[in-house]
């Protein structure tokens, strides 16, 4: 999967925005793309998008800049409907926004609203949040910060995620992380302190790793793998390891079957680390095993 021609920034001018914009722009820079920025405006906001696209720019022309063209845009009406519905009309190749990562009441906008242009837009969309983005150099220059993190499904995973986490960790020239999960099969085992799950079932995904692994070209690959609730497993390893980059894959169904697509919206949402999400089509290379 190539690096984006097109990277698509929504703002609403809040803080978390403001934390993401020097981390979208250092992806810019890094991989020599257009930059369009995008703030939908509401019956509060209609009157400030100008002078608010000023100070944005203004932000952008401190850093290390490459006279970058910026496309400045405004749109109307729901959030997140206006952003997909911009990204399929402008070939953007991946949607970038900042979240705060709240849950419960206080998932009211740009939390709530990155989770639904996950479910509707056709490309990757990444999410920056608060904490991460003006104060550091770059999304490279980081000390503390390691690899490209992509959790998959051994049993269940799209092909794309996996060469899209694989294109950032050549990009950013370090390894990739690859990890899998095993579902316990007892909830309350899991809990146990040293519970490792069914051995039959930890050696046929350790078996299924190792060869996903293997088909990995151009980069590094650093297999992982662990058992018990993959939401938790996942934030721990990235708590612990620091990744620049979390991939993950998503389903984005509604309804009943929101399953996986729960999973992957509870880590973009808790996630410390820039979180990169794409929503698996119908014409995808999804590849199942039994």
């Amino acid at each position: 999967m190539p690096v984006p021609k097109n990277i698509l920034f929504a703002t609403d001018f809040s803080q978390n925005s403001r934390h993401a914009v020097q981390y979208v722009y250092d992806l810019v820079k890094q991989s020599d793309s257009g930059l369009h920025v995008l703030h939908v405006v509401n019956h509060q906001s209609e009157f400030k998008a100008e002078e608010q696209f000023e100070r944005f720019g203004q932000m952008l022309s401190h850093s290390e800049q490459r006279q970058q063209k910026i496309k400045w845009v405004t749109a109307t009406g729901n959030p997140a409907v206006a952003i997909a519905k911009y990204a399929r009309d402008n070939d953007i190749d991946m949607i970038a926004m900042g979240s705060h990562g709240r849950t419960g009441l206080k998932r009211v906008l740009m939390g709530s609203v990155a989770e639904v242009v996950v479910r509707q837009a056709d490309c990757p969309v990444l999410v920056i949040k608060a904490n991460r983005g003006v104060d550091d150099e770059s999304t490279n220059g980081r000390d503390d910060e390691k690899g490209v993190l992509c959790a998959i499904d051994v049993h269940d995973y799209d092909q794309q995620v996996i060469d899209l986490a694989a294109c950032y960790a050549k990009q950013f020239a370090v390894d990739l992380d690859l990890i899998h999960v095993t579902i316990s099969p007892d909830p309350a085992k899991a809990a146990w302190p040293g519970y490792v799950g069914a051995p039959d079932e930890l050696i046929r995904d350790e078996h299924l790793l190792q060869e996903l692994a293997t088909t990995i070209g151009g980069v590094k690959v650093q297999r992982h793998h662990t058992s018990g609730f993959p939401v938790q497993k996942v934030l721990d390893f990235a708590e612990t390891h620091h990744p620049q980059l979390l991939v993950l894959g998503t389903h984005a169904r509604t309804g009943v079957n929101r399953v996986l697509g729960s999973i992957a919206a509870r880590i973009m949402r808790k996630a410390s680390c820039p979180v990169m999400v794409l929503r698996q089509r119908q014409n995808s290379q999804v590849c199942r095993t039994v």
